[in-house]
């Protein structure tokens, strides 16, 4: 009998969870965009939907690298955040959650990989 296994290893629960829980928030982030598409063009900032709506998709792009087990989406997820606060910072929009949670986001995603890093591409 012949023994099919894959080469790569099962993600764990935790990688899981937070794979689809990030994948729930990007789409609930992009729907939130797009309902307040009319009222933030009345108001002269539809380029900030534009650009909203990109980087979520960008997001959702490094969220399945990660999820095929590519580094360059663990690299790239960790840049947006990165990217994500400097843009807050240089639109004056900042807020303590902002300086805080790329710093969370990339630390929960270093646990969750480093035992795993191995088999990422």
């Amino acid at each position: 009998m012949t023994n099919y296994s894959s080469s790569k290893p099962e993600r764990g629960g935790c990688l899981t969870w937070w794979l689809g829980l990030s994948l729930v928030f990007s789409i609930l982030a992009i729907l939130l965009f797009l309902g307040l598409g009319s009222e933030l063009s009345r108001r002269g900032f539809a380029s900030l939907v534009v650009i909203g709506v990109v980087a979520i998709g960008v997001n959702l792009l490094f969220l399945y690298g990660i999820y095929e087990w590519k580094r360059w989406g663990v690299y790239g997820f960790a840049a947006a955040s990165i990217i994500s606060l400097v843009i807050s910072i240089i639109g004056r929009t900042a807020t303590t959650r902002d300086f805080v949670s790329p710093f969370i986001q990339i630390g929960l995603l270093w646990y969750l990989v480093k035992d795993k890093w191995d088999y990422f591409d």
